[in-house]
């Protein structure tokens, strides 16, 4: 099993423009989704990192 989600099909049946809409709207969503989520945990462990230096830095300080 994959860590990312799985995107939806490429044939869509039965061809009706509702079922066509939802597919492109599922592939044009997706790629933003998969963006932010990486982006969240970008933010998240830098701002883990720079807690821990400023714990370090304080630590040093209070010695």
């Amino acid at each position: 099993m994959y860590w990312y989600p799985y995107y939806p099909p490429y044939i869509v049946f039965p061809y009706d423009p509702i079922a066509l809409m939802y597919s492109v709207l599922q592939w044009l969503w997706y790629p933003y989704y998969v963006a932010l989520t990486l982006e969240i945990y970008r933010i998240t462990l830098e701002s883990i990192r720079k807690a821990m230096e400023m714990l370090k830095e304080h630590r040093e300080h209070v010695r």
